[in-house]
């Protein structure tokens, strides 16, 4: 394992509240509640403060993106100011981006659907074609990405767009599909789909307790595990198209913030009743 970005040096600020975005492939807090990264193909956006500060140095282009409490998993393509080619495999960063220690599958693979437990560090990932390091399906690491077993994705109705990990039970991962969510509690071998929702497009554990499962396509819903009960939540006003793409629950505090395939992200303190565009 070694480092494969340099050191960033400062973050510069940037007035442009909301700020725009080219691309955005994944959402998370930190372990704090106080600062939000946005994942882009240009580098890493980060929101605290009511300002948007873009950090200096690498701006890899990430993909797979996962929050975790001391940090975040990731995947996706070196910063071409870096290097010409190559691929980021899975890789891990517990300071913020500053640096990414290299874990599996570097140079060989790219991974667009990757998750991992928030206290846990459980991976889950899908792979949509054959590849000479894993085969096409569900896959789950109980190492932090070094060795890989397959699952058997029964009752599965179709390929996931989108993995949630519980936090602490790492067998116990959702999927968001066209067909629905699914969930499963013995590692991805079997799934059930929830019984409401329709297509998904987006799926998040709460990431303190894992009680509860936030999900959609353009209507917010929640579902309670204990109470295997699903209520929809008010949204965002969303154009005609336009459809949820990310959501990240703040671990410390009520706050939820959301980005849709419009590259808009907005976030909510009182459970979806008024909505703040910050991109």
């Amino acid at each position: 394992m070694f480092a494969v970005s340099t050191l960033w040096l400062a973050d510069r600020r940037t007035n442009e509240t909301p700020l725009k975005f080219s691309s955005i492939h994944g959402l998370s807090y930190t372990s704090d509640g106080r600062r939000l990264y946005v994942a882009t193909s240009e580098g890493l956006r980060v929101y605290a403060d009511n300002q948007w500060r873009i950090p200096d140095g690498a701006n890899h282009n990430y993909r797979g993106f996962t929050g975790i409490g001391s940090g975040f998993f990731t995947s996706g393509y070196r910063d071409l100011d870096i290097s010409s080619e190559g691929l980021l495999g899975i890789a891990r960063s517990t300071d913020g981006g500053t640096t990414l220690i290299s874990l599996n599958f570097e140079d060989n693979l790219v991974v667009d659907v990757l998750a991992a437990g928030y206290r846990s560090y459980m991976l889950y990932a899908f792979i949509p074609d054959e590849t000479r390091f894993l085969s096409r399906g569900l896959h789950y690491s109980l190492d932090e990405g070094l060795t890989w077993q397959q699952s058997g994705a029964r009752g599965l109705a179709a390929a996931p767009v989108q993995l949630a990990v519980h936090p602490y039970e790492i067998s116990r991962v959702a999927a968001a599909t066209d067909a629905g969510v699914f969930m499963s509690s013995n590692h991805g071998d079997d799934f059930s789909p929830l019984d409401e929702g329709g297509r998904a497009t987006m799926v998040a554990f709460d990431p303190e307790m894992g009680d509860e499962l936030y999900f959609g396509f353009r209507q917010l819903y929640r579902y309670g595990l204990e109470s295997r009960q699903t209520e929809p939540l008010p949204g965002p006003d969303l154009s005609e198209g336009e459809f949820f793409s990310y959501i990240a629950v703040n671990p410390v505090r009520d706050e939820i913030a959301l980005a849709t395939s419009r590259r808009c992200i907005y976030v909510t303190r009182d459970d979806g009743l008024t909505w703040q565009q910050i991109g």
